[in-house]
């Protein structure tokens, strides 16, 4: 054999073996190929299904924020203003639910809670401004009330007086065509400000506010002896009460009318306050005056008990008899007696120039004030003194019963105290 062919031979051998290499080089490519491809998918099917806690602890905030937010509109659905102001914020939350029915992926989170935080703020803030939709309206009413009562209550008003009241009234009517067109917090805001510029002008009633502020101690003071006479009636007609439908019925409505003027007693002064306590009072002491009247009547006649009760062995008519005739017309203070009390401004330690202080005292039966007893110092007892002195100064129209005789009453009076 050549030299030649046995080269030859040796390069087809050579070939073969070449191509032979090069298909096991490409299988195990392809083998790696697809193994790559089973993990990413794997990996891709775990993201997939698995929900990082900080994913699950969003969505649950959001479905908690959309609950809150479905309350409020609930309770504020028969509110113009405040369903306008809910519905700012109305699609932002549905959007956000909406979002939370399914897993927040890793790249949106940030996203969706920076949403999240931005929304649950407003939705505090509006939460907060909302009671302004009731409560705004309600003080424009009620100073409406005060206006009209300003007109009937004050007598002869000076000429500045009337002017004070014309703008006032003036004001109230635009604040009021304000309220019929308002849509939004900010609007009842602009109201706020009418009805605290309506408020300045009644400033110059200050003095015959005071002296109206004075009654509406008066009264308090009453319903608290209300509630002491009631408590002492209940035990000495205990039997005529437990043993008589009439006199029990009288009774029950009674300890209503009674816990009405509590209730009354516990607003913020003023005419129209002032004005439904006084009347409330007075039908209390009618009712009290009634059921004395009743078993009188009942003990000098021969009724017979129409209610079971242990009470009916007893001698009913022992139990009774007339309590002093209690003050139906509260004691009125004489304003030129009615004045601040003027010290050296020395007396103030802590830089302020006045104080206000008040005193539970008895009024007699000619309008003189005694045993003044501090309930609201100023915190000086030189000032407290000073206030002390002054209040028995004072002088007032002594309380009438019923049949208009004056008595004795115990009150709470306020003292002005002024430095120069």
């Amino acid at each position: 054999m050549s030299k030649q062919s046995e080269v030859s031979k040796l390069r087809e051998k050579y070939k073969d073996r070449l191509a032979r290499s090069k298909k096991k080089s490409y299988g195990g490519i392809i083998v790696l190929l697809v193994f790559v491809i089973l993990i990413g998918a794997g990996f891709s099917y775990f993201k997939f299904i698995y929900e990082t806690p900080d994913s699950k602890e969003l969505r649950e905030k959001i479905g908690k924020l959309e609950v809150v937010f479905r309350g409020e509109k609930d309770d504020w659905e028969e509110n113009k203003i405040a369903s306008n102001e809910l519905m700012k914020i109305n699609e932002r939350i549905e959007d956000l639910f909406i979002l939370s029915n399914e897993k927040i992926e890793a790249s949106d989170y940030d996203k969706v809670r920076k949403e999240y935080v931005q929304v649950s703020t407003e939705l505090e803030n509006i939460k907060i401004d909302l009671p302004k939709a009731r409560t705004i309206p309600e003080s424009l009413k009620n100073l409406k009330d005060e206006l009209r009562l300003f007109g009937t209550e004050i007598k002869k008003p000076s000429k500045k007086e009337k002017e004070s009241l014309e703008k006032a009234n003036q004001l109230m009517e635009e604040a009021e065509k304000k309220l019929e067109e308002a849509k939004s917090i900010d609007d009842l805001d602009v109201i706020f400000l009418d009805i605290q510029e309506v408020k300045g002008y009644m400033l110059i009633f200050k003095t015959k506010l005071q002296i109206k502020e004075a009654e509406w101690k008066v009264e308090q003071s009453n319903v608290e002896g209300n509630i002491l006479d009631a408590e002492s009636v209940a035990k000495k007609l205990k039997n005529w009460i437990e043993c008589y439908s009439k006199i029990n019925k009288l009774w029950k409505e009674l300890k209503t009318a009674i816990d009405i003027s509590k209730v009354i007693s516990k607003r913020e002064f003023n005419l129209k306050n002032l004005q439904e306590l006084q009347k409330q009072n007075q039908i209390i002491e009618n009712k009290f005056k009634t059921i004395f009247n009743t078993v009188d009547k009942f003990a000098k006649g021969s009724v017979r008990t129409d209610l079971p009760c242990e009470a009916a062995k007893k001698v009913a008519s022992t139990t009774t008899g007339p309590a002093p005739d209690p003050i139906v017309e509260p004691p009125v203070i004489k304003p030129e007696t009615f004045k601040p009390k003027i010290v050296s401004k020395s007396l103030f330690t802590g830089g302020e120039t006045s104080a206000q202080l008040k005193f539970e005292v008895i009024i007699d039966e000619n309008g003189d004030v005694s045993e003044p007893k501090l309930v609201e110092s100023s915190g000086n007892p030189a000032i407290d003194q000073a206030a002390e002195e002054h209040v028995l100064t004072f002088k007032f129209e002594p309380g009438k019963t019923a049949t208009g005789k004056p008595g004795k009453c115990i009150s709470t009076v306020p003292v002005m105290i002024i430095g120069k």
